[in-house]
This record gives structure tokens, C-alpha cells and sequence, in this order.
């Protein structure tokens, strides 16, 4: 039951009470990136900075969730007709949750900064190997990193395949395209409005 509540909400939760967490994890997590110095500039993608602002925290959600919806609402509509907005939004709403989750890592700037002193300490030798303070934080924070890649990745297609009830290789085909093409558009749309 949990393990379903995790990877496949979709089934189990009214699309209702969906919606309400997309719309409030939106909220939160853009209030985590301006907490935590995080940007969620692209569909996939996490990055801190030195100091964020609300504001774009905010936007980088909206374009990337929009720009997410639109293409998989087209593909979705291709394939089945009756594809309906309200699921493929919830979908992709639901999917920037790992990445809000691993904002918190970065409290004090901690990742930002042990980023920054190892790609320092990269530049000025790169024969050393960095120092461990300056190498396992990154290394944990990309591990988990990775394993929030795969929960969001998971998240969207299982959404998608219950919002347009997907079938075969064609629908998985059209999905990773849409996917392809919504993580350009929105680092597009996102570097310009910066």
C-alpha cells in the first residue's frame, strides 16, 4: 500500500486531492528553493546558487511543469483522446517532488559551497585527489540525486500512463520525445527570462 502511495499515486488518490498536492508542493517547493538557494531550471534538474529569489524559484516550477504538461498533454491526446489535462498536470506536478525533498540538503549552503571547493580544488590541481570534506559531500548529495532522478522519472510515466491509459512501445516512445523536448524548451524559456 505505501510502496503504491510512493511510486503510483495516480491510482490510489482522487485527482481532486492530486491536484491540491501538486498546487501546494509547487508552493512549498518554490518556497524551499528560495530557503535553500535552489533553481529547478529544467524538468530533470536541481542546481544551487549563492542566493535565490522566491520569485524564480516560482518561475523555474511553473515553465518546467507547464512546458511538461503542454507536451505530454499532446502526446497523451495523440494516442487517446480522452486524455484530460487535470491528470497529465497532476503528474508532472507530482513528479518535482524528490527534487523539493533534496533541497533541504543545502541548508547552510552546504552543497553549494562543497561544489564549489571541489571544482576549485579540481581547477588548481588536477593530478590531487580533493580532500574527503570536500569529496563525499557531493558524492552523497549526487547519489541521492540519482535516486530522486529515478522517483520523478517513475512518478511521470506512471502518471502519464494512467492519464492516457499507455500502451506498447509507441506511447513509451512518445513519452521520452515529449520528455526530450519539454527539458529544452523550459531551459530555454527559463535562461531567457533570467
Amino acid at each position: 500500500m505505501m510502496k503504491a502511495l510512493i511510486f503510483n499515486p495516480f491510482e490510489k488518490i482522487s485527482e481532486k486531492k492530486l491536484l491540491l498536492i501538486g498546487i501546494t508542493s509547487m508552493l512549498v517547493g518554490a518556497t524551499l528553493g528560495y530557503l535553500f538557494n535552489a533553481r529547478y531550471d529544467g524538468v530533470f534538474d536541481l542546481h544551487f546558487e549563492k542566493n535565490t529569489s522566491y520569485f524564480n524559484a516560482l518561475l523555474d516550477i511553473l515553465i518546467s511543469v507547464s512546458t511538461t504538461c503542454i507536451l505530454l498533454l499532446a502526446v497523451g491526446k495523440y494516442t487517446n483522446s480522452k486524455t484530460r489535462l487535470i491528470d497529465i498536470f497532476n503528474a508532472c506536478s507530482m513528479a518535482k517532488i524528490p527534487f523539493y525533498v533534496l533541497t533541504l540538503f543545502n541548508i547552510n549552503n552546504w552543497i553549494y559551497y562543497s561544489s564549489e571547493k571541489l571544482v576549485e580544488s579540481l581547477q588548481h590541481n588536477l593530478m590531487k585527489m580533493p580532500s574527503l570534506s570536500e569529496f563525499v559531500p557531493v558524492l552523497l548529495f549526487s547519489m541521492l540525486t540519482i535516486l530522486g532522478l529515478v522517483l520523478s522519472a517513475l512518478l511521470l510515466f506512471n502518471g502519464y500512463k494512467v492519464a492516457t491509459n499507455a500502451k506498447g512501445t509507441k506511447s513509451i516512445g512518445l513519452f521520452v520525445v515529449a520528455l526530450f523536448l519539454a527539458e529544452i524548451f523550459s531551459k530555454i524559456i527559463i535562461s531567457y527570462l533570467n
